[in-house]
């Protein structure tokens, strides 16, 4: 399945808004609610079959090389989890990996 230029372009975005929103918003909670929500996108892409390389070099072209390390490590991690082939366990890797996510980064205060 091809992913189309927009489609990156679209991923790019998304991921960028939600991560400079994270590093510009006051509070370690807020901050890791964002991680989820990054989290979350990316494992969709994940269970939608976007490819990997596609996804890093996507988080590639971040220029903020803090948030590009965070984001890496979000779709590395996404990797990690099976690609599912029924919406209902799609559904749930998303939602779980999201919440792996976010409980990681508020054990981290």
């Amino acid at each position: 399945m091809a992913i189309s230029n927009l489609s990156r372009g679209v991923f790019l975005v998304s991921l960028t808004c939600i991560a400079v929103q994270a590093s510009a918003s006051p509070g370690h909670e807020k901050k890791c609610k964002i991680m989820g929500e990054v989290a979350e996108k990316v494992m969709r892409d994940r269970q939608t079959g976007r490819s990997l390389s596609s996804m890093i070099d996507s988080v590639d072209s971040v220029e903020n090389k803090s948030l590009q390390g965070i984001m890496k490590m979000i779709v590395i991690s996404a990797y990690d989890v099976p690609r599912y082939g029924t919406r209902e366990h799609q559904e749930r890797a998303v939602g779980e990996f999201a919440d792996m996510i976010l409980l990681s980064c508020l054990k981290a205060e």
